[in-house]
């Protein structure tokens, strides 16, 4: 029978590739890794993105990538949004109420 071997997909591309030796003893590849792309970064409450509305529109984010975002006042602190290996956007961080002045 053929003899087959199977190639896994480096980080941020998915599928699999296998490659089959024929009878004729050449390797013919079948399968395909694709490049994992998130959509469009989240819109996240009381916070804005870190790059200016142009920078954002039709940019493309391979899993790896992240956008920071600022919070807004009253709040403080930051967030992260990073493009994960599954097509998805994970968030870190948060936005807390700054005390205001005590009385």
């Amino acid at each position: 029978s053929d003899m087959e071997i199977s190639y896994e997909c480096v980080r941020g591309y998915i599928g699999r590739i296998r490659g089959i030796c024929g009878k004729d003893g050449v390797w013919r590849l079948k399968g395909e890794c694709t490049e994992v792309v998130c959509p469009n970064p989240p819109l996240v409450p009381r916070a804005k993105p870190l790059l200016e509305p142009h920078e954002l529109e039709n940019r493309t984010w391979q899993a790896g990538t992240s956008l920071r975002y600022q919070c807004e006042e009253p709040f403080t602190g930051t967030i992260t949004a990073t493009c994960e290996d599954d097509g998805s956007f994970q968030l870190q961080g948060r936005c807390v109420r700054r005390c205001t002045t005590p009385p």
